[in-house]
């Protein structure tokens, strides 16, 4: 029996920005601190979307 593969983390630094107009909003910058990538997001949604793609590759 094989023991099982340790969990992989991936550490992100985000940079968050939100307006007093509506606080539901966020945009900002998201930081891979393993590669230092860095890219910009507009929506909650295009987070999610950077998330995933960089989880996609580094697996």
């Amino acid at each position: 029996m094989t023991p099982p593969t340790p969990p992989r983390f991936d550490y992100l630094m985000l940079r968050l920005v939100r307006t007093d107009g509506d606080p539901e909003l966020i945009s900002g910058l998201a930081e891979a601190l393993r590669t230092g990538e860095k890219r910009s997001f507009e929506t909650g949604d295009q987070l999610l979307q950077l998330i995933a793609e960089w989880s996609g590759r580094n697996s």
